[in-house]
């Protein structure tokens, strides 16, 4: 199990009470918490691994193609 799939587990038994975990009632605080820093990190890994740019890059000669004049 990667680290991911371990933290996500801890963060979901902690928001759930012993007493009742076997009641699901939706998503809670804490789940809402770890999806955003979820998202959050792979956000920063794209940012780092220059993909941002690349994507933009792609972007940008798409519409300019578009655009251009035949």
């Amino acid at each position: 199990m990667n680290f991911t799939n371990k933290a996500w587990v801890k963060l979901s038994t902690l928001s759930v009470p012993r007493r009742n975990r076997d009641k699901d009632e939706g998503a809670g605080f804490v789940e809402y918490g770890a999806i955003l820093v979820f998202v959050a990190l792979i956000a920063m890994m794209v940012m780092n691994a220059g993909i941002g740019a690349r994507i933009a890059q792609g972007i940008t000669s798409t519409i300019d193609g578009v655009f251009r004049a035949p």
